[in-house]
């Protein structure tokens, strides 16, 4: 570094200085004049615009301060006291040293990058506008051996790095990274030669603004000050002991919860705010909202706010070795082994880079707020300050999270590849279970480790496969199917309530055209056209038990018709006490004949007549009169085809409602409701079935005038109220 003299343009060397500025031109002096245009040479002393690694300075008695128009790259900048450099969107690099106390005014889109030899100085930054002046996109440090001084407060913009290649950032408590809904800035990885010393001020953005976002969150903590008051600073807490263990509220569990492999397996709640959470290591939290609104720490109807949490301390940093637990109980081997852990840095880390021992299965699992289920994957990347499960088949398994698993990708919530079907079990519009069939040369059809996804189980209801050694995945893969090759997969569904869902088959089009697809319902043995239909609603009702588990088959082929007939039509009704059926047949090739078969309860039938096949090439009419269900409330049919060969398979379901109608004065109200439908009469009640619009029964009570549908789906449905009057049916809609 060199002294210099702007009048004489003389040179003198400063002390300890390299000689590399005798070979920088300059000093180009700026004296503003009535322009901030750097590129105009009459507002340089010489009338000469500096060139590239010129040693700029600003002159003290300077009209107006330096404004960028373009990217800079300058060797020295001598920046007197209440003179600034207006980065105006542009980036700055400087290679040389900082000398005096002005200014960098920054914004969001402006970048400064250290590099080069020698002492730099310290960094002031413009503290006009708080988050605007004194903010950069991108910060870069690459001076070895060297310490940049950070005087007053510098913010890090949602979508910027800080990159330390070589040198120490010094950040003197005053260096923040934002974090917003449409990102989160982080610190790259740090080279062999860098550092960062002092504290950070790191945020996270956590959403809210919809009453579906109130619930569970998977969290870690990326600063050394690891307790969990860096949560409850921002957010309510509950738990054991009240506010005199931190908590806002006392409560039987905390809401901050850790997950224990070993011992008794399962969550556990932290005892006091002032707990630390281990480096690597990560926490369940369940989020109200923010610190204002005290009302949701008793009212689960309050829609929490935005939240943006902050961190502050020194970061972590360099390698963290986390060992997993593994208890060797008797627990099966595909419900134990996993382990709550944490991305430890301020940055975004990719899952495949991260060390991992041998017994270590291949995938990660996340919790989504959204959607209330685990997901899971073999690859992607994980958010700074997201927790995650991994799991461990043996003893003294670890994982090393090391400075290069960090990584400028952008965070996704499901990943796709190529021949990949998504299958969405739809509570509504936002809500779903997820599952993936992916095709992979090779791949086997069990449940292979590290290959296949194992299922974790959500408290409220569930997709998954379940493969050939009966194993609950959510990630089959299995091999490619070859032409002229058909398949058949188990779609396993369970719920812990009686709910309308809705199963939804994503991506189509990444399953080649020459296949046919279709989904067979076991429990009323009805078949969907996927490529024409890729949603089939259903209802599970744990009250009958051929509604959950193994229901559904996920046939993959090139033969395109399931039937060895084409039934375009199978209809029934009730007419002068006779439930009378009827179905269209468009085409027919070695049939025998249709057995007629009726259930009471929608699950268990029997053969009640038979109809003999025409095998006519022309469309045909087929009849079939019940007269023996006069007193059936309801009767389900189907047909059971029987080919000539005497193979067989069956038709859709079809429901008659046959409820004895009293002419009484029974009321039920209110209609609409949200919740508690009352029956008003001055009769004894003996019993109340409710029914959906396709005749399945869902709900029952003895004896009661008050019926709680707090917990059916939005929609109509059919209240049958016997009384010893007889039998009387209501129209209700639930809100």
């Amino acid at each position: 570094r060199y002294n210099v003299d702007a009048t004489t343009s003389s040179f003198s060397p400063a002390i300890g200085a390299g000689v590399y500025g005798l070979f920088r031109e300059g000093p180009f002096v700026w004296n503003g004049g009535s322009s901030a245009n750097h590129n105009s040479g009459t507002n340089w002393q010489g009338n000469s615009t500096p060139p590239e690694g010129s040693y700029i300075q600003v002159s003290p008695t300077a009209t107006n301060n330096i404004q960028l128009n373009d990217n800079w790259n300058v060797g020295y900048i001598d920046l007197p006291a209440g003179k600034m450099i207006d980065l105006n969107g542009y980036s700055l690099t400087v290679t040389g040293a900082l000398t005096g106390s002005g200014k960098i005014k920054g914004s969001t889109t402006s970048s400064l990058f250290i590099s080069g030899g020698g002492e730099f100085g310290t960094l002031y930054m413009d503290q006009t506008t708080n988050g605007s002046t004194n903010a950069l996109q991108n910060f870069s440090v690459d001076r070895i051996n060297q310490t940049i001084t950070i005087a007053d407060t510098l913010v890090i913009a949602h979508n910027g790095t800080v990159t330390p290649t070589a040198g120490t950032i010094a950040t003197g408590n005053k260096l923040k990274i934002l974090s917003t809904i449409n990102g989160t800035g982080r610190i790259a990885q740090l080279g062999s030669n860098a550092d960062i010393t002092g504290d950070v001020t790191l945020q996270r953005h956590i959403e809210g603004s919809n009453i579906i976002m109130r619930g569970w969150r998977m969290m870690s903590i990326p600063t050394t000050n690891n307790a969990f008051n860096q949560l409850s600073d921002d957010i309510l807490v509950s738990g054991p002991g009240g506010v005199s263990s931190g908590f806002d509220i006392a409560g039987s569990t905390s809401s901050i919860r850790l997950w224990q492999e070993s011992a008794t397996r399962g969550w556990t709640s932290i005892s006091n705010t002032t707990n630390t959470l281990p480096a690597g290591k990560g926490a369940l939290v369940f989020f109200r909202g923010d610190r204002t609104q005290t009302a949701s720490l008793t009212n689960v109807n309050v829609v929490p706010n935005n939240v943006t949490a902050d961190y502050v301390g020194p970061i972590n940093k360099g390698n963290i070795i986390v060992g997993l637990d593994f208890a060797n109980d008797s627990t099966p081997i595909y419900g134990k082994g996993f382990n709550l852990l944490g991305n430890p840095y301020p940055s975004q880390i990719d899952w495949e880079n991260i060390n991992k021992t041998e017994q270590i299965d291949s995938y990660f699992w996340v919790w989504n707020p959204v959607t209330k289920g685990y997901v899971g994957n073999s690859s992607g990347i994980i958010s700074s300050g997201q927790a995650f499960f991994v799991r461990a088949t043996q003893s003294s398994q670890s994982v090393t999270f090391e400075e290069n698993d960090k990584t400028a990708a952008g965070t996704t919530a499901y990943f796709k590849t190529n021949q990949e079907l998504i299958i969405k079990m739809c509570l509504d519009s936002v809500q779903f279970d997820i599952a993936w069939l992916k095709f992979r040369s090779g791949a086997s059809k069990n449940y292979v480790f590290k290959e296949d996804g194992l299922k974790l189980a959500n408290t409220g209801y569930n997709l998954s496969f379940n493969t050939i050694n009966n194993v609950a995945i959510q990630h089959n893969i299995v091999d490619l199917l070859q032409p002229n090759q058909s398949d058949t997969f188990v779609l396993n569904v369970n719920s812990s309530s009686n709910s309308n869902y809705t199963i939804r088959f994503d991506n189509l089009s990444q399953i080649p055209q020459n296949k046919m697809l279709f989904l067979k319902d076991l429990y009323n043995n009805s078949w969907t056209d996927l490529r024409a239909n890729n949603n089939y609603a259903f209802t599970i009702n744990n009250n009958i038990s051929n509604t959950n588990g193994n229901r559904f088959l996920l046939i993959i082929t090139d033969v395109y018709n399931p039937l060895p007939v084409n039934i375009t039509a199978f209809k029934g009704e009730r007419k002068q006490h006779i439930n009378k059926l009827s179905w269209n047949v468009a085409q027919e090739k070695n049939i025998a004949y249709y057995q007629v078969q009726r259930s009471i309860n929608g699950n268990d039938f029997t053969d009640i007549g038979v109809v003999k096949a025409t095998n006519s090439s022309t469309a045909q009419l087929y009849l079939f009169n019940d007269e023996n269900a006069t007193d059936l409330d309801v009767a389900y049919y189907k047909l059971k085809v029987i080919e000539q060969n005497g193979d067989f398979n069956f038709s859709n379901i079809v429901v008659i409602n046959n409820i004895k109608q009293i002419a009484s004065n029974i009321n039920v109200y209110p209609i609409p409701t949200k919740d508690w439908i009352n029956i008003e009469t001055n009769e004894a009640i003996l019993n109340v079935k409710i029914y959906d619009v396709r005749g399945m029964l869902i709900a029952e009570k003895n004896g009661q005038n008050k019926f709680d549908i707090g917990h059916l789906q939005t929609g109509v449905y059919i209240m049958k109220v016997e009384t010893t009057s007889g039998i009387s049916t209501h129209k209700i809609i639930k809100e």
